[in-house]
């Protein structure tokens, strides 16, 4: 029986398609920028944001060979090259912007309030674990009304470090005390999520979505499957075995 659950987030409770690409993104980014007194066009913007990017990544990646970056750090790069000194308030407010302006698409699965309520209602502890921007994550949890479902939220941009490294898995185990015998992860990706669980002894569901790898949900080796996505089927397999 699993007391602890940990999910994923982008692709196993919040169905996402994001646009970093098009000139009209940029353009629009630029324009907020331009706001805040940084001028750029969007090009450059686009081009320079690349640059910082990867380079915090290629600094990261000496550490681990799944690395993350803080966001806020490569948009204070980008302010300060043109003069500007911004405050941590116009920073929060970049992000959400070109979060905001980057989101195609973005829904709760049908179903996942429900399965999060029972859990919590069950007495089972849920922990949240996802490659993403802390800056991102929590107000799409506020905007989608299941940031309070948590019992703890870690993101990959506040060590640097994504799943599959056990590490980023060992961090919120350290944290929370938490046992891999009594510890369920769930979530759509087969490799950062299953086989992140798997090098630590921790059980994992694998859900396929929309949004997981093409991969055939039978070829993943895992204890537990929702191949469909459905997740009434989820929710009663995850009430069975707590």
């Amino acid at each position: 029986m699993y007391q602890n659950i940990i999910f994923d987030l982008y692709g196993t409770l919040l169905e996402i398609k994001t646009e970093e690409e098009s000139p009209e993104f940029w353009t629009f980014v630029a324009r907020f920028f331009s706001y805040n007194g940084a001028v750029y066009e969007p090009s450059s913007l686009k081009s320079r944001y690349e640059e910082l990017v990867q380079q915090a990544l290629a600094e990261k990646r000496a550490l681990t060979p799944h690395p993350d970056i803080q966001i806020l750090h490569v948009f204070k790069r980008l302010y300060e090259e043109k003069g500007i000194i911004p405050g941590d308030a116009v920073l929060v407010q970049t992000a959400r912007v070109f979060r905001n302006l980057s989101t195609r698409m973005i829904r709760l699965f049908d179903g996942v309030k429900e399965t999060l309520q029972a859990l919590k209602e069950r007495g089972i502890r849920i922990f949240l674990l996802s490659n993403g921007q802390r800056e991102f994550t929590l107000p799409e949890l506020t905007a989608f009304g299941i940031v309070h479902y948590f019992d703890r939220i870690c993101s990959s941009s506040d060590l640097g470090i994504c799943k599959p490294d056990p590490r980023f898995f060992e961090h919120l185990m350290a944290l929370e005390g938490l046992n891999a015998q009594n510890t369920l992860m769930v979530g759509n990706d087969h490799t950062s999520d299953i086989a992140g669980a798997h090098h630590l002894g921790m059980d994992a569901l694998y859900i396929h979505t929309s949004n997981s790898q093409p991969i055939d949900p039978s070829e993943v080796q895992c204890r537990f499957k929702i191949p469909d996505g459905n997740f009434i089927n989820l929710k009663k397999l995850l009430l069975s075995l707590s």
